[in-house]
């Protein structure tokens, strides 16, 4: 059912209402006044002819109230055009009604009758159109609103496909780049190497098109790229994961804390001797999950190259979560701390 349709069936129901009460209102006065009253039979025909009527015109009505121009709010410029439109369609109204009437019961339609029908009933149809433009129009502003919803849902779901598609290479050369040290010197965990690469990689392709996974499963990714590490730089890395259950169903951006690993190891094991340690958390505080990566390293926090995969992370949080999307460094102690923040919720998107 098209959305004309839709309104000219609602707005005809309305309208049924409104003719019902205005038709029992005056029956009411007329008994009250002890004067004579139509037909039961008569008056179910005038309140059936008034509905269909009021029906038929109302695509109509919608075109009109559809050429008035709207921004994002109804401003008073905008009252006054639908002011307009509903004044003229009760005319209009009144003087169609008049036509039919005097054509199904065969009476004479005059001038006088017609101006007497102008004073007595143009002001009862303006108030039930104005009533039915009203809800026509607040209906176009909440589709309107549901429109630029969904057009900015698409907006993001494309510049999150992009982003990680920018991202991807960049994680396969680095991921290569430790491949190629091992390969001549150790073959079997360059295979090895090669094998978890294999996984990672199957594991991105199949996260194209989602827009946030649970934490439990970004941390399961985070294992499988440590594993990669770990094959590279022995006993120098050691590794930790600490993250309660109520944490782990939170939802989160797919390979958020990849880089910040990545970026742990690269400029932290250099400085961290015999070995470097990566502490990788998460904890909810209020209404906001909190990752954290640090390393042992010595590196200071103003030295931290934003590189291809931090800009990339700050970008795809600020596109999926705005303001409450947030990257950050800082120093505790002798640790770097990498810290991410999103809104804490309890399901995936």
């Amino acid at each position: 059912m098209s959305d004309v349709a839709f309104l000219t069936l609602m707005i005809s129901v309305l309208w049924l209402l409104l003719h019902a009460v205005h038709i029992a209102d005056h029956l009411t006065g007329l008994y009250l006044q002890g004067r004579a009253m139509e037909s039961p039979a008569r008056i179910f025909e005038r309140l059936v002819v008034t509905t269909v009527l009021s029906g038929l015109m109302t695509p109509l009505l919608i075109y009109l109230l559809r050429l008035i121009p709207r921004g994002g709010r109804l401003h008073v410029a905008t009252w006054l055009r639908f002011i307009a439109v509903v004044l003229a369609f009760a005319i209009l109204r009144t003087i169609v009604g008049e036509v039919v009437f005097a054509t199904l019961w065969d009476y004479p339609l005059t001038w006088r009758g017609l101006r007497r029908a102008m004073l007595i009933q143009t002001h009862t149809h303006t108030v039930h159109i104005a009533i039915g433009g009203a809800v026509i129009l607040l209906y176009d502003s909440a589709q309107s609103g549901v429109e630029r919803e969904r057009l900015r849902a698409a907006l993001t779901v494309s510049r999150m496909q992009q982003l990680r598609a920018q991202f991807r290479p960049h994680f396969l050369l680095n991921t290569l780049n430790t491949v190629a040290t091992l390969v001549h010197r150790d073959a079997k965990a360059a295979d090895d190497l090669i094998t978890s690469l294999a996984t990672l990689l199957r594991w991105t392709l199949d996260l194209d098109d989602v827009r946030e996974i649970p934490l439990e499963e970004e941390l399961e990714f985070v294992q499988h790229y440590l594993t990669i590490q770990r094959v590279r730089f022995g006993a120098r890395l050691e590794a930790v994961i600490d993250a309660p259950e109520d944490a782990l169903l939170c939802p989160i951006l797919p390979q958020v804390l990849q880089p910040l690993v990545e970026n742990a190891i690269i400029h932290g094991l250099p400085h961290a001797y015999p070995t470097g340690r990566v502490r990788i958390t998460a904890r909810i505080q209020g209404d906001a999950l909190v990752l954290q990566v640090r390393d042992s390293g010595s590196a200071d926090p103003t030295a931290v190259s934003p590189g291809i995969g931090l800009k990339n992370l700050e970008e795809r949080l600020t596109t999926m979560y705005g303001g409450r999307g947030t990257l950050s460094f800082c120093r505790e102690a002798n640790e770097l701390v990498a810290e991410v923040r999103v809104p804490a919720r309890a399901e995936v998107r």
